[in-house]
């Protein structure tokens, strides 16, 4: 399978073998990761209503199944994107009508 996915990458030009690209998948999830725990602890701290920590806890969980559903060997989980968008814009529109 990987030298399958290896001479399909070396056809589309790149020099990367699959573990590379793997492991340059997996780094990113982790640092997606630890901003995303980062920004509950501000959320945390900061005073917020509670419909906008609600609909921040809907965002997070959509975009943690979306980052974790990522891999280099699947096309991209277009239902799980489009959850995470629709949940992104209910929060900034209930942001914009808080203010």
């Amino acid at each position: 399978m990987g030298y399958i996915l290896y001479n399909q990458l070396r056809g589309y030009g790149s020099s990367k073998r699959p573990d590379d690209n793997a492991q340059a998948l997996a780094d990113c999830q982790a640092y997606a990761t630890r901003q995303g725990d980062a920004a509950i602890a501000r959320l945390m701290q900061s005073k917020v209503s509670a419909k906008t920590m609600e609909l921040s806890k809907d965002l997070y969980s959509k975009w943690s199944v979306y980052v974790s559903g990522m891999t280099i060997y699947a096309p991209k989980d277009s239902f799980a994107q489009d959850q995470y968008e629709t949940s992104s814009r209910a929060l900034l529109a209930e942001d914009k009508f808080a203010k």
